[in-house]
């Protein structure tokens, strides 16, 4: 029963930090929610490609200055979004990632990528995970509203769209 109420509390918990965004799920790009967030935090966010290890998709390092999310350029657009949205997750709930000086982000990755054969089962990582998860769902119900609101008949078009 303790681990369902802790599960419940993290969701509530993330939840709650992805409704003070106040972002507007119809017109979501990722880069977008890439500043969305930048701003809540109020930190530069650089998503930067990479040709890192395949054990990883993504990962997050914070510089006194910048939060860098090196995202593994060869993999799928959908899981380069997912991964962006986890680590984005992980900055936004405040959590702490790695760090580094700011001159040397690429030896930082390949050090990362090396120890990180797999993904560690913590509190952190499920956050991160959830907030992926609750953002997609919210543009996938948002994307689905739209196409209701839609019609292929011409002549209810105008009923429609006007909310009648």
């Amino acid at each position: 029963m303790e681990r369902s109420a802790n599960v419940r509390h993290t969701n509530d918990h993330v939840r709650n930090m992805i409704d003070e965004l106040n972002y507007d799920w119809d017109a979501f790009e990722i880069h977008d929610f890439v500043r969305a967030v930048a701003d809540k935090v109020q930190r530069a966010i650089c998503v930067v490609p990479t040709l890192c290890a395949v054990e990883i998709a993504a990962v997050w390092v914070r510089t006194a200055r910048y939060d860098f999310i090196f995202v593994r350029q060869t993999a799928s657009p959908v899981l380069q979004t997912h991964s962006i949205l986890h680590e984005l997750g992980h900055i936004a709930l405040g959590h702490h990632g790695y760090t580094m000086n700011d001159a040397q982000p690429n030896a930082v990755v390949k050090a990362i990528a090396a120890s990180k054969s797999r993904i560690e089962d913590t509190p952190e990582e499920a956050q991160a995970e959830r907030f992926a998860i609750e953002v997609s769902t919210k543009v996938q119900q948002a994307r689905r509203a739209h196409l209701m609101a839609t019609t292929a008949i011409p002549g209810l078009r105008p009923y429609i769209e006007s909310g009648l």
